[in-house]
């Protein structure tokens, strides 16, 4: 699922997609057969894979609203 990414100055939504699936992307945690964590830039990291849910995609971006983020990071 991809969320709003107009909420950060980063890459766009196809920029993201496109450094997901290289081959050379920059693995920070995961498994080769369930969900990714792919580092896109110093602010970004990408989780993706057949595990991640809508209701996680969901919770996080509600947290992201809710909380203060000078005081909190949401992923």
């Amino acid at each position: 699922m991809m969320l709003d990414a107009n909420q950060h100055d980063g890459p766009s939504n196809s920029e993201i997609v496109q450094q997901c699936l290289d081959p050379d992307r920059q693995l920070v945690g995961g498994s080769l057969y369930g969900n990714f964590l792919v580092k896109i830039s110093d602010e970004v990291v990408v989780k993706f894979g057949r595990g991640v849910s809508l209701e996680e995609a969901i919770n996080q971006k509600k947290a992201f609203e809710l909380l203060d983020s000078n005081i909190v990071r949401v992923p």
